[in-house]
């Protein structure tokens, strides 16, 4: 007959120990979501300093770029479930606190006023780093970058940073790379469509959670 094997109470208590952290993690991750913001205000979008000397220079080749990854990053939000004022709704319910170049400056008091005036608990401010359309005559493929911000409402403080810089490349270039973009690589994607999938996935990294219903 087979003897049933008998675990001292060393073995026990560290088998107790174990499963009180396993559940001890599974609160904390559980905490750890209901405290997440859900209802964020996207700051009006701008253009990095440099960029922004650039677009003066040639106002046609970064015309609405900045609205472009604003609305983009809405919409993107907004597909997870998220609650979210819009950079529009945002710029003119903080109009007159500052410029819309001051958000990055002074992001910390805005979070703060947008919360009160508009019951978000978030404000995500983003700013664009890298614009460039696909030039064919050059061979020059699309190529885009932005960073982002998660500012809590009620301190103002940074909750999360997080960018993303792409340069369109090709298949014969880098077949992994290239499978990934709309298309699968079979085709050069314009700087918007460029835009759109990487704000997607920037967006799938800032922690906001949809609200419950």
């Amino acid at each position: 007959m087979r003897e049933c094997c008998r675990l001292g109470p060393a073995v026990l208590a560290a088998v107790s120990t174990g499963l009180l952290a396993c559940a001890s993690l599974d609160r904390s991750s559980a905490d750890a979501v209901d405290s997440a913001p859900s209802r964020v205000a996207i700051a009006p979008v701008t253009l990095a300093p440099g960029l922004q000397q650039r677009a003066e220079d040639d106002p046609a080749r970064y015309a609405d770029a900045a609205t472009h990854v604003g609305h983009y990053l809405a919409e993107a939000l907004m597909d997870r479930g998220v609650e979210v004022v819009p950079a529009r709704d945002t710029a003119g319910t903080l109009e007159g606190l500052g410029r819309s170049a001051d958000f990055h400056h002074d992001a910390s008091r805005l979070a703060r006023v947008a919360a009160e005036r508009l019951g978000v608990d978030s404000l995500l401010v983003v700013e664009v780093t890298r614009w460039s359309p696909r030039d064919a005559l050059e061979r020059s493929p699309a190529a885009v970058g932005f960073r982002a911000t998660l500012h809590g409402g009620t301190d103002g403080l940074i909750l999360w940073a997080g960018g993303f810089s792409e340069r369109q490349a090709s298949f014969v270039e880098s077949p992994w790379r290239s499978l990934r973009y709309p298309g699968m690589g079979t085709r050069w994607l314009s700087v918007t469509e460029l835009a759109r999938w990487g704000v997607r996935r920037l967006a799938r990294e800032v922690p906001i959670h949809a609200r419950a219903p």
